[in-house]
């Protein structure tokens, strides 16, 4: 699963590379500082999750997400943020994410399972009921390779 990490602070890119490469289904195939790049990177290299921050400089991810989704539609997105959750994952819902993670409170195994539910079930609701007949995630006829779905 090739992933797109958004985030404004370098050391949150790092974690996220560090924790999202180091086992399971994911590879972090780029990074952004901001919405704009992120916009950019994700229509050059269409990856299959794009994990994206909510409060940037430049074009914040709420701003950003419409792009996003014209960028790479078969892209599963994800916004995260530090603000309260409530209000924060309304925001991303309205503007087109598939699922909102608050980045305080978790631990990794459990926000690494979120993601890989995430991902499946953004699978299921574009593909129907399996998905194996139906676009992966990579916009290719069945199932994608990467395990997942």
């Amino acid at each position: 699963m090739r992933v797109l990490v958004i985030d404004d602070d370098p050391s949150m890119r790092d974690l996220y590379r560090l924790l999202l490469d180091e086992d399971g289904p994911f590879t972090v195939v780029a990074s952004a500082e901001n919405g704009r790049d992120g916009q950019r990177l994700a229509a050059e290299l269409q990856p299959d999750l794009i994990l994206s921050d909510i409060h940037m400089p430049v074009l914040d991810g709420l701003a950003a997400t419409p792009g996003y989704r014209s960028a790479a539609p078969h892209a599963v997105i994800v916004l995260t943020s530090s603000a309260p959750p409530q209000r924060a994952q309304a925001d991303a819902i309205t503007a087109g994410a598939d699922l909102y993670l608050d980045k305080g409170g978790w631990g990794v195994d459990a926000y690494i399972a979120e993601l890989v539910e995430a991902v499946e079930s953004a699978q299921r609701r574009r593909c129907g009921s399996d998905g194996a007949n139906s676009p992966g995630p990579n916009g290719r006829p069945g199932r994608d390779n990467s395990g997942i779905g």
